[in-house]
């Protein structure tokens, strides 16, 4: 009857709902090299040696509501990182809104307290901009204008089982280990 007991709650805890986190992550080109409108693609601390990436976190069941130029995610995320290389922006140092339509459109604009700044954005034309001060900044890519040799920017979307359903899962198969090793041990 133990062994039953047993199996029956592996079972229950296997089956509980799962859950899971979405993070996209972004992967941009490096800043160009060209004159673009009189003005140099780096400038300052940035170099060609400089790209934007970066991910955020959207919680386990947010649906956002489409519209034109991208899905806003902004109220979904719970978390998020970018960096060009000279500043590392998160929900604890900056302001950060998101809007995505993978392969489409995305607008990532990420404004940082002190100043300073990320933004990737594709519809129509594309750019990757970064920024500390007015002396300081990066960027590439335009899909209208001169050409500078970079392509679009890449995402990719990884799903993340939350802690606790791991945990789950874990208790679920020990159960059901403990439970056939109990079947085992009897005459």
């Amino acid at each position: 009857m133990k062994s039953r007991v047993l199996s029956f709650l592996a079972l229950v805890l296997l089956a509980g709902p799962a859950h899971a986190d979405t993070v996209y992550t972004y992967t941009g080109d490096y800043f160009g090299t060209y004159i673009y409108n009189g003005f140099p693609r780096v400038s300052g601390v940035y170099t060609t040696a400089d790209r934007i990436t970066g991910s955020f976190t959207v919680a386990d069941g947010f649906v956002a509501i489409p519209q034109p130029g991208g899905t806003p995610l902004t109220a979904g995320v719970v978390a998020y990182s970018f960096t060009d290389g000279h500043q590392t922006l998160t929900e604890a140092n900056s302001t950060g809104q998101f809007y995505l339509t993978i392969g489409y459109a995305w607008s990532v604009a990420i404004g940082a307290a002190a100043g300073g700044g990320i933004q990737t954005y594709l519809f129509g034309d594309r750019y990757d901009y970064a920024y500390l001060d007015a002396n300081n900044w990066g960027m590439n890519g335009q899909s209208i204008g001169p050409a500078d040799g970079s392509h679009l920017g890449t995402w990719t979307v990884t799903t993340v089982p939350e802690p606790m359903t791991l945990l789950l899962v874990v208790a679920g198969i020990g159960g059901i280990a403990a439970a056939r090793a109990c079947l085992r041990i009897r005459p």
